[in-house]
């Protein structure tokens, strides 16, 4: 066999095997996908969530699914009456930024098992039943959140410091929960990027609004009442 026909076998065999990895990485996330489905006990809304066709991809069409360069990067499930438990395996999905939960009938606290979607920018976790305290250690999100949003819930206690510690935050929503312990004015003050804060209809304790407040240049909406 000539070099040059050697060359030319070599060359379609690495073609292949990596057109075979690009299968293979998008079939994963479809396992993947399919596995948050069934963890999350196969609720009525991702009956959709089946393989039709062997095309690329055919899962960024799926309810919920929003893909960028054939990646899943958010799932919004706005109102999808979901019930049960956050499955670990939402944060399987590598490139996922963006996580919208809001409007469901959510129940636990506060779902630790995102600590592990490293590339999370934006959480709504607004509007489901989550009770309990904020866990001290919650900056062990993704400190490359900008959005964050607990608000209608039936969080109680204290505000955790560790709040502090997500400096990308634009938007900080806590309102009308349970909170009723501090809500660490000097942490929330340091968040220069913040754009909208709201704290309104929670009993926190009561104190004077903190000087630190005067550091939030950027903000164009706070509610306090």
């Amino acid at each position: 066999m000539s070099n040059n026909n050697t060359s030319n076998i070599l060359l379609q065999l690495l073609l292949f095997f990596l057109g075979s990895g690009a299968e293979l990485d998008d079939g994963g996330e479809l396992q993947t996908l399919l596995t948050i489905k069934r963890d999350w006990g196969s609720p009525a809304a991702l009956s959709s969530w089946k393989v039709r066709n062997s095309s690329s991809f055919s899962h960024c069409n799926w309810a919920g699914i929003g893909c960028r360069n054939g990646q899943v990067t958010s799932l919004s499930f706005h109102n999808f009456q979901i019930a049960n438990l956050i499955p670990a395996s939402i944060c399987s999905l590598k490139n996922l930024k963006y996580l919208d939960l809001s409007f469901n009938n959510l129940t636990g606290e506060f779902p630790t098992a995102l600590y592990s979607c490293s590339a999370l920018q934006f959480l709504d976790l607004s509007n489901n039943e989550f009770t309990g305290k904020l866990p001290e250690h919650v900056d062990k999100l993704s400190l490359g959140m900008q959005h964050l949003n607990l608000s209608s819930n039936s969080f109680i206690g204290d505000l955790p410091s560790a709040i502090g510690r997500f400096s990308k935050l634009k938007s900080l929503v806590l309102d009308s929960n349970n909170f009723n312990g501090t809500y660490q004015g000097a942490a929330i003050g340091g968040l220069v990027e913040l754009e909208m804060l709201t704290l309104a209809y929670n009993p926190f304790k009561a104190s004077l609004i903190p000087n630190e407040f005067g550091k939030l240049t950027k903000l164009t909406y706070l509610w306090l009442s």
